[in-house]
This record gives C-alpha cells, sequence and structure tokens, in this order.
C-alpha cells in the first residue's frame, strides 16, 4: 500500500471516530432531553396536587 493510500485509510478513519462520537452525543443528549421531560411532567404533577391540597385547605401556608 502505498503512502498517499494509507494517509487517505487514516484519513477516512479519523472521520469515522469522529462521527462515531458524535453519534454517542447525539444520543446522550436525547436521553438527557427524555429524563429533562419526565422531570418536568412530575414537577409539574406535584404542583398541581399541592396547589389542590392547599386550596383544600389541607396544609396552612
Amino acid at each position: 500500500m502505498s503512502l498517499a493510500q494509507q494517509r487517505g485509510r487514516l484519513r477516512t478513519l479519523d472521520l469515522l471516530a469522529q462521527v462515531q462520537t458524535a453519534w454517542v452525543d447525539a444520543l446522550a443528549a436525547q436521553a438527557a432531553i427524555s429524563v429533562a421531560e419526565d422531570r418536568l411532567a412530575l414537577a409539574a404533577r406535584a404542583g398541581i396536587g399541592m396547589a389542590r391540597r392547599l386550596g383544600n385547605g389541607r396544609y396552612a401556608a
């Protein structure tokens, strides 16, 4: 294999490594969004429940 071919192969492998890293970063970001959405939904439900209890006078302010 010539030096030019080896360099081309190395550039290809470097690009593949960058793509793989970007893909993993995208998957991690997607998972973080999902967790954040779940936490937001839980917080909203907790807030609604607390407001309901406060409205019923079950908790003194």
